[in-house]
């Protein structure tokens, strides 16, 4: 292989590996995740990005509401604390 191939074959690669790690973020993005950021965020409750993905700061702003409204804490957003949250 010519020395000038292998630059271009490692920026191929490594588009190609970015590429797929987008997509596989993305097929984790749920719009209720969302809502329910943007819900906890409006209660002063979640700090990071609205983007749809479950993680920690999402589960501990969950658990955080939960003791405020006195429901069993859990972190997850069951039926009781998606309708704690009202119109939101």
């Amino acid at each position: 292989m010519r020395r000038t191939a292998r630059p271009i074959l490692c920026v191929l690669a490594l588009v190609a590996a970015s590429s797929w790690l987008a997509s596989t973020a993305a097929a984790h993005v749920k719009p209720q995740v969302a809502g329910l950021q943007v819900a906890l965020r409006a209660y002063k409750l979640y700090g990071g990005p609205i983007d749809g993905i479950p993680g920690p700061a999402t589960r501990r702003g969950i658990r955080r509401f939960q003791r405020r409204v006195g429901l069993q804490v859990d972190g997850r957003a069951g039926r009781a604390t998606r309708s704690a949250f009202g119109p939101l």
